[in-house]
């Protein structure tokens, strides 16, 4: 027998000749450190799965918001056209309606795209501004002014319009992502969980086999041989 096969041996005959209460003390720091590692990073996918979830509806009640201005944007953008072409009061009391709608929803988006809202503001202003401003010169037959100041107009919704759209686009590009963040996240709970139970059922099972190995059978054998010794 070579001296690593010795060294081996002699090992395990120490690890065999431990007491009952070390073994079973071993075997629950083990389980202790086994089932409070998986048990921790259980917690921390739970967690960060419920901070995907709230960062989800940030995202998706910014896109609600963001979606509604851009109705009231485009109800400016059909009133007041209709405004001017029409001379009509009542549109003109829808556009001035849809108008003031944009303002507040505007003032809904400061808080998480201020630039944005500050340029849709000067947009929307001067959409408004200029739209009265062709309408009075048509009402008095001042065709080359009101075109000129409907051509202002026509600019500034086209521009408004593009920054809108890209507005949208980009939230609903980052709604789309933190839905993968949830479900990617709910994944790994998952996985996490079962590693849990795994991990107790391994725990229980190992605590098991050396309380057998090192209790349960020498005594059976002790039993066996006293009856035995009873029987002659």
């Amino acid at each position: 027998m070579s001296k690593i096969e010795h060294g081996n041996l002699s090992g395990f005959r120490g690890l065999a000749d431990l007491s009952l209460r070390i073994k079973v003390a071993a075997v629950l720091v083990a389980m202790a450190v086994l089932v409070g590692g998986i048990a921790g990073f259980n917690v921390l996918e739970v967690s960060g799965s419920r901070t995907a979830v709230v960062q989800q509806g940030q995202a998706l009640d910014r896109l609600n918001r963001i979606s509604a201005l851009q109705d009231a944007y485009n109800d400016t953008r059909y009133w007041t056209m209709d405004m001017v072409v029409s001379l009509d009061d009542e549109a003109a009391d829808a556009a001035l309606a849809a108008i003031e709608e944009a303002r507040q929803l505007l003032t809904d988006i400061e808080s998480f795209e201020p630039e944005a809202a500050a340029h849709l503001q000067a947009s929307i202003t001067a959409i408004s501004a200029g739209s009265l401003d062709a309408l009075d010169f048509y009402m008095f037959d001042e065709r080359r002014e009101g075109n000129e100041a409907m051509l202002d107009v026509r600019r500034e919704i086209a521009e408004a319009g593009e920054r809108l759209t890209a507005l949208g686009a980009r939230y609903a590009a980052d709604l789309g992502a933190e839905v993968e963040t949830v479900g990617a996240r709910s994944r790994q709970a998952l996985v996490a969980s079962w590693g849990s139970i795994f991990a107790v059922l391994l725990s229980t099972g190992s605590a098991w086999a050396v309380v057998s190995a090192s209790a349960v059978r020498p005594l059976v054998r002790v039993t066996g041989s006293v009856n035995e010794l009873a029987r002659g």
